[in-house]
């Protein structure tokens, strides 16, 4: 993949909404996180604008929906989609290593997050 040129994905992005596995998880979990996409990686902040996590990060936007590869530092691949709905960002990961998930859910079992982002702002 290449680096991510369609700026529809680049920015700062709030979680507002996550399921993992089929699980909600708590909105005072959620909302201490945000995302920050940039053209060739990902980091993920916390509150107080600490970046507890940083990997590579690639975005096909030529595909239907968008393919996602994120490079973790240890090597591994988290595979998802992603478009932008109603000026959200919507997502589906698999767990590392795992196929790219084929939907926009996150059924128990599945092994999938499916996350909702709103624009905090841009880049």
């Amino acid at each position: 993949m290449t680096p991510n040129t369609d700026e529809r994905f680049l920015g700062v992005w709030q979680l507002v909404e996550a399921h993992n596995d089929g699980v909600r998880t708590l909105d005072e979990i959620v909302e201490r996180f945000q995302f920050r996409v940039l053209t060739d990686r990902v980091q993920v902040i916390v509150e107080d604008e600490t970046v507890v996590m940083e990997a590579e990060n690639h975005i096909d936007a030529s595909r239907e929906p968008a393919e996602s590869e994120t490079i973790l530092p240890d090597g591994t691949a988290i595979l998802g989609i992603m478009k932008i709905e109603d000026g959200n960002m919507v997502s589906c990961v698999a767990l590392p290593g795992a196929p790219r998930p084929t939907e926009f859910s996150s059924a128990t079992g599945s092994g999938w997050s499916h996350r909702i982002l709103r624009r905090v702002r841009n880049l």
